[in-house]
């Protein structure tokens, strides 16, 4: 019976996956613009600051670099038009 228990321990053991580490090795909160890093939180809040739009309403698009209004999802906020001025 031991060595059936302890078959099993080794086979989920062995089946068992690790996470997979990101391919770049940058934390998903970091993003780089102009190629310098900033955190994600921290950029949010400037473009709240600029766009007097409050921080839970900002929806971050990681492919675009950009942001959308939680209800208004036409209106597009590019980071980049806003990068010179940010105060981070």
């Amino acid at each position: 019976m031991k060595k059936l228990l302890y078959l099993f321990l080794v086979l989920g053991l062995s089946l068992s996956s690790c996470k997979k580490e990101d391919s770049n090795g940058k934390p998903e909160n970091i993003i780089t613009l102009d190629g310098k890093d900033y955190e994600l939180e921290a950029v949010t809040r400037e473009i709240s600051r600029f766009t007097g739009i409050a921080v839970e309403d900002l929806v971050f698009d990681k492919e675009n670099l950009s942001y959308t209004h939680v209800r208004y999802s036409d209106m597009v906020i590019k980071i980049s038009d806003y990068l010179p001025h940010f105060e981070i």
